[in-house]
């Protein structure tokens, strides 16, 4: 007499149900995944772009052979509103030999070491407007005309306001081309020649400017030095450099910048 033993198994309906829950799965999670991804070479790109930055100035104030490159490279000809920086030439030459210096391992051509970006689009911090010279960071910086280092970082500097800006684009034209992202507004403004970045002092919202009397449209884009998700400023993200050094989420004042990017 033969027995039969009974095997348990999975229907083929069985089966294909259960791969549909992992697909179901995998769409849901897989697009955080790579964001998460995203953001984490973002955050070590601006910290290595930091580290950079922090020696270009060291090496650029030894060249100039000064006590405080702050102090040195603000210095006025007269007060007021036409008033120049004496040493600006010589400051912004000393920044840009020290940073193709710090960022070159090999010679390079003249023209190989600037790059000019009008034809990339440059995105607010949550990519509600298009950056634009005109209307966006006029009278505070531009990103267009930079300095490339040989690993893609792009930089450039500027003397304005009392402060020196320095301008990084921590993967070069690579995207997501962002403020706040990839592309940020660094300063140096305090004598002990630390790089830092503009922190948003207040948030308006859109409605608040509109009611606003600004002289200058530009003037109405820095209102605040937005760093702000909701915020409808064609200027939103020069504010998120303090932001992003210091890895706190502009939204709550904990920790978590480049957890929580929009």
């Amino acid at each position: 007499m033969t027995i039969f033993s009974k095997k348990n198994a999975f229907t083929l309906a069985e089966v294909l149900i259960t791969l549909g829950i992992i697909g179901i799965v995998a769409a849901l999670t897989f697009p955080q995944l790579i964001k998460k991804y995203r953001y984490y070479v973002l955050e070590n790109q601006f910290k290595k772009a930091y580290s950079i930055m922090q020696q270009v100035v060291l090496t650029a104030r030894y060249n100039l052979g000064v006590n405080s490159m702050y102090e040195y490279c603000i210095q006025v000809d007269h007060p007021g509103e036409d008033a120049s920086y004496i040493n600006s030439e010589k400051c912004l030459s000393a920044l840009n030999y020290a940073f193709v210096k710090e960022t070159t391992t090999k010679p390079w051509n003249k023209d190989e070491h600037s790059i000019s970006r009008d034809k990339d689009s440059i995105m607010t911090y949550n990519r509600k407007k298009v950056v634009t010279e005109a209307s966006g960071l006029a009278g505070l910086t531009a990103l267009w005309i930079m300095r490339q280092a040989q690993d893609g970082l792009l930089a450039n500097f500027r003397i304005n306001g009392y402060r020196i800006n320095i301008n990084i684009d921590v993967n070069g034209v690579k995207g997501p081309n962002q403020l706040g992202h990839d592309v940020f507004v660094l300063v140096i403004d305090n004598k002990k020649d630390m790089v830092t970045g503009l922190k948003q002092n207040k948030i308006y919202t859109d409605e608040e400017l509109e009611n606003m009397d600004f002289e200058e449209e530009y003037q109405k884009a820095l209102a605040g030095y937005p760093c702000n998700i909701n915020s409808g400023s064609t200027a939103n993200g020069v504010g998120c450099g303090w932001f992003a050094i210091n890895d706190i989420n502009p939204a709550t004042g904990v920790k978590g910048y480049w957890k929580n990017l929009p």
